[in-house]
């Protein structure tokens, strides 16, 4: 007869170095009762993540902590050429397009083992190609694409980024786009990081000049000081292959304590993962995940593990993922680097 077990217990590392014990690092997470086997009650869980995040579950970032003010009486998205008015969209032109649906998956580039941001959403708008359209603006030359946001955020894109393409989105699963998510419009752009999805929009400008980072400096200066390193070519503008374990809450105990099911989500953007796979014996033995969701391109992947243990003790679990490309995650991509292409390394008790 199969043992049954009480507790199962999650520790994040990577195989260059060990998470010290703060809170990115999973410790302590009791999923089984903790009366004796005989009277141990059924862990109630889902059997899967979500497909979609919902508007509260989405991770937020700031450019400076919090969101812009905006008066939608007097916002208006500006369109410019090379800093000359051309036209200014307000709400009520937004508002009177018909829009189109767009599940998409977008990622933070810190998002990493200990602070995991990617989420998936069904946004609506249209491609920035189309709303020019309708509002009869045609733009020629530039050859780059700068944003302006109300929070004080720009950055700027290749032009040829519009054949992708770039994305106007103003509402988000069924709802008005919130405001912790870029009210009233905000970017997609399929391919790349988040910090190129600018949110809260009121300028785009058609520029012919590479647009420098006014904010570069800062950031790196920052980096540096909490002992952490990023790429500055294209590595960080594209999504980079990545597979994790979302949090302690997404490992159980099941088949009345016989056996340990993980959950876990990949991406890659715009390169679809297809094969999610675990190793419970420290990367010896691999065994493929369960993919409970995998729509295809700029849609996250969801997948579920069952593992059965020999016995009772510590276990050290791997994780690796590819994609239709070949891409693979690196096992010894360091934590302290940006963007992170890992495939997350963990220490799983059973007891």
């Amino acid at each position: 007869m199969a043992r049954r077990f009480d507790q199962v217990s999650l520790r994040v590392h990577s195989r260059r170095t060990f998470l010290r014990e703060t809170s990115v690092a999973f410790t302590g997470l009791v999923v089984g009762a903790c009366q004796t086997p005989d009277d141990a009650a059924v862990v109630e869980h889902s059997a899967a993540i979500e497909p979609l995040s919902t508007n509260e579950e989405f991770y937020v970032v700031w450019f400076q902590g919090q969101a812009g003010e905006i008066d939608l009486d007097q916002w208006t998205c500006a369109i410019q050429r090379e800093g000359q008015s051309v036209i200014d969209l307000d709400w009520d032109f937004f508002e009177s397009l018909e829009i189109e649906q767009r599940e998409h998956t977008l990622q933070c580039i810190e998002s990493r083992p200990g602070l995991e941001r990617m989420n998936n959403a069904c946004w609506t708008g249209l491609p920035l190609r189309e709303v020019l359209a309708a509002a009869g603006v045609e733009i020629a030359g530039g050859n780059f694409i700068r944003f302006a946001c109300a929070d004080g955020y720009s950055m700027a894109l290749p032009i040829s980024d519009l054949e992708t393409p770039v994305w106007l989105i103003w509402g988000m699963n069924g709802d008005p786009l919130p405001l912790d998510h870029g009210f009233p419009v905000r970017v997609l752009m399929p391919g790349r990081f988040g910090w190129l999805n600018p949110k809260q929009i009121t300028e785009i400008d058609f520029i012919d000049d590479p647009y420098r980072l006014p904010w570069l400096e800062s950031l790196l200066s920052w980096l540096d000081a909490q002992g952490l390193t990023m790429d500055q070519d294209e590595r960080s503008m594209i999504y980079q292959v990545q597979t994790l374990v979302v949090d302690p809450q997404d490992i159980y105990l099941v088949d009345e304590g016989q056996k340990v099911e993980i959950l876990g989500k990949a991406y890659a953007g715009s390169d679809p993962v297809c094969q999610v796979e675990v190793s419970t014996d420290g990367g010896e033995c691999w065994e493929c995940a369960e993919l409970t969701y995998a729509p295809g391109p700029d849609r996250w992947t969801l997948w579920r593990f069952e593992w059965t243990p020999e016995c009772a003790g510590t276990y050290q679990v791997e994780l690796r993922c590819m994609t239709e490309s070949g891409a693979e995650t690196d096992p010894e991509a360091p934590l302290n680097h940006i963007p992170w292409s890992g495939g997350m390394s963990v220490e799983v008790e059973v007891v």
